[in-house]
């Protein structure tokens, strides 16, 4: 056996010897270091990207849930803020159609010997599926008196009117009655077959014995209530109003729609997936709901109040919105916690609420905090594999340094310690509002640091993307409502408002206003001089409310002071206009407008009406009365309607007052409306006042009446007084 030789034969002898050996045994000390400090290092790296992970994860799931809930809240809100107004807008039609109905009712009840006296039938088979004017009554045809007759006969005159009713709101008006008070009625609706038994007889219908009637008769006004049809048991909303002439009933009006229509229309406007809606009467009445069961499932009986039945954090949000407040909360709906959004329905008196679970909400936020801990995971994997990989990588590294000498094993240090120490640093730096990490030329190595480096800059930047987005967002909104204030002052520039006007004209003192009920509005008015011996003033009031209402204000208002300017009289002008406002009208708004044309040197007015407000006239010695004109058709409605002229003339100290039904029809908090009498009784009041000081009275005299109830409707005041040529 060879012996092993001694170290004194590997290495040379003498100085050569030693400082071979202490490079050898310096570099490898070196080596061996550089590889501890490397690996302790990447493993400190490595604890440190998972605890910043933590605290990522931790921040966005915070900043998460705060963003969505307030997100939540804000959308929830503007969400049901616009549901309840288009289900309000669904009965505001209603009773849109009830007082148009009304109106044409009392005229043919006051003035019967201008109608003719037409047959009503009973209900046939064979007009079943058509819509046909049918009488029912409690017993037998007849025994029903000659004076019910002859008033059902003169009141069958508006039997077109009825029908344009059922078929203006086709899909949501289901029928239209009118009913004596002796219970007989006669109703606009196709169900002919149902109200005959099996061997073809009438079956007996006592409009008296129903809530619609009672409540009507009781209440003397517009009643909303939900009650089941006598013929095919199915749920309907009802909205009835009754006629009293001269302190006596007359006739009871009701128009109806199908609770199953309804609730279809509010499934359109639910959110999220398992998000869902209620429709809640003044009375506590489950009016609407698709949920099979549960605290909000439909009963059997819907005239119950549900209140007594759920749970009192939910009846206590019912009840806010039946006060006519309109917030977001969170409550419990079968031991669910949800959040629900109430609104009230002006026109009913009722409530809305929107629903969507907590747990559906957060689930978008869970979900990404989920993916950045699998994404993070990904990222420590992949540093443990670099970890392994450059692990193999140094152990060659060494094996060259201490071939090439001590100068490489330094170079070599410096080139892989420094870039992670700078890296390390960097994101000890870090905090939760600032972690941006960018690319720099130390990183650069080709190597594994490079490409978690890279990976560092990659996270850093979808992170700043992320934040960006949420403020572009933001100002979004803000440019939303910008352009919202644009329009309202658009629009408020487009009407007549330095007053005096004609500050060189002294025949006449003139003075107007309009107060929008939302950021724009439909109401306008207009005056302008025709020549120097007429003025012109006109009013209006575009149906409907918002952008469309204001648009539809803005040619109206174009057309009837181009026309009017054109010359002729005003019957003329509102005919041509009208005309011009029918053409391509596929919305079918249209607008109600008075117009007058004052002959300033002798106070001759002539005016014509389109479906407006009757004007209030005050004489110099007397009191504010209304001068009842003769009405013509809206605007817009139906093409070649004939206007009437009406003339009307000013003395010295003579003052006409024109406004809209927004200001008869203002609405304080318990329901009640401002109506004609109380409006003439603040003119009169104040009817010494000058024209400015009349309005400026008036509008106070509304904002206390009103209080603090929303207001529902444009209101728009124009007054003049004559002081003679």
């Amino acid at each position: 056996m060879k012996k092993m030789k001694k170290p004194s034969k590997i290495f040379p002898t003498g100085l050569a010897g030693k400082l071979i050996r202490f490079v050898i045994f310096f570099v490898l000390g070196l080596g061996l270091t550089f590889l501890i400090i490397t690996h302790v290092q990447m493993n400190l790296l490595s604890k440190m990207v998972e605890q910043e992970e933590e605290k990522q994860a931790d921040l966005v799931q915070q900043k998460s849930e705060e963003s969505i809930s307030r997100l939540a809240q804000e959308s929830l809100y503007e969400m049901i803020v616009w549901a309840a107004d288009k289900t309000d807008d669904e009965f505001w039609i209603l009773q849109h159609d009830i007082l148009t109905l009304r109106q044409q009712a009392e005229d043919v009840l006051r003035h019967p010997d201008r109608y003719e006296t037409l047959t009503v039938e009973p209900p046939k088979e064979e007009n079943t599926g058509r819509y046909v004017l049918q009488m029912g009554c409690p017993g037998s045809f007849d025994e029903i008196s000659p004076e019910t007759m002859e008033t059902l006969g003169k009141l069958a005159n508006l039997s077109p009117m009825m029908a344009e009713m059922e078929r203006g709101n086709t899909g949501f008006t289901v029928d239209n009655v009118i009913a004596t008070p002796d219970g007989v009625s006669m109703s606009m609706d196709n169900l002919s077959g149902w109200k005959l038994d099996e061997n073809g007889d009438v079956i007996p219908y006592d409009a008296r014995e129903y809530l619609w009637f009672q409540d009507a008769v009781r209440e003397n006004t517009v009643v909303f209530s939900v009650t089941p049809s006598q013929y095919d048991h199915v749920n309907e909303v009802i909205c009835s109003v009754p006629i009293f002439i001269d302190g006596e009933l007359a006739v009871v009006l009701e128009v109806s729609s199908r609770i199953d229509i309804l609730e279809r229309k509010l499934a359109e406007r639910n959110i999220g997936q398992n998000g869902f809606s209620i429709l809640v009467s003044d009375n506590g009445q489950l009016v609407c709901s698709l949920r099979t069961d549960g605290e909000l499932k439909m009963r059997e009986d819907v005239t119950e109040d549900i209140r007594p039945q759920i749970n009192d954090n939910l009846a206590e949000v019912i009840n806010k919105g039946l006060s006519g407040e309109t917030g977001v909360t969170l409550t419990e709906v079968d031991g669910v916690l949800y959040h629900v959004g109430y609104a009230p329905i002006d026109t009913t008196g009722w409530t809305q609420l929107a629903f969507i679970s907590e747990k559906e909400l957060h689930a978008p936020g869970k979900e990404l905090v989920n993916d950045m801990e699998a994404s993070t995971g990904n990222l420590i994997r992949m540093l443990r594999n670099v970890f392994n990989q450059s692990a193999v990588v140094r152990a060659l590294v060494l094996g060259i340094v201490v071939i090439i000498s001590v100068v490489g094993v330094s170079f070599l240090t410096k080139r892989r310690v420094a870039p992670i120490k700078h890296m390390t640093k960097k994101v000890q730096s870090f905090t939760g509002e600032d972690m941006t990490f960018e690319m720099e030329p130390i990183y650069e190595t080709g190597d594994e640091i490079e490409t978690l480096a890279r990976a560092f800059e990659h996270q850093s930047r979808e992170l700043k993307k992320y934040v960006e987005e949420n403020i572009r967002i933001s100002a979004e909104k803000e440019r939303i409502g910008a352009e919202l204030n644009v329009a309202t002052k658009i629009q408020e520039d487009m009407l007549p408002n330095i007053f005096p006007i004609f500050p060189d004209r002294k025949e006449f003192e003139l003075y107007a206003s309009m107060n929008p009920a939302k950021e724009v509005g439909g109401d306008f008015y207009d005056m302008f001089l025709i020549d120097e011996d007429h003025l012109c003033m006109v009013v209006g009031d575009v149906s409907g409310k918002g952008v469309p209402a204001a648009l539809f204000m803005v040619i109206s208002k174009t057309m009837l002071k181009n026309r009017a300017q054109a010359g002729g009289k005003p019957s003329e002008i509102l005919f041509d206009v009208n005309n011009s406002l029918c053409e391509g009208n596929k919305e079918k708004m249209f607008v109600t407008v008075w117009l007058g044309i004052l002959t300033i040197s002798t106070g001759e007015l002539v005016e014509a009406s389109a479906g407006h407000e009757y004007p209030a006239v005050c004489r110099a010695d007397g009191d504010y009365e209304l001068f009842e004109d003769k009405h013509g058709f809206v605007l817009g409605g139906m093409k070649r309607m004939r206007y009437r002229d009406n003339e009307l003339v000013l003395k010295k100290g003579d003052t006409l007052f024109i406004y809209t039904d927004g200001l008869p029809e203002a609405t304080n908090g318990d329901g009640k409306r401002l109506e004609e009498n109380r409006m003439l009784e603040a003119l009169n009041a104040h009817k010494e006042e000058k024209a400015e000081q009349i309005l400026n009275s008036i509008a106070d005299e509304v904002n206390r009446f009103v209080g603090d109830a929303p207001q529902f409707d444009d209101l728009t005041m124009l007054v003049i007084k004559y002081h003679g040529a």
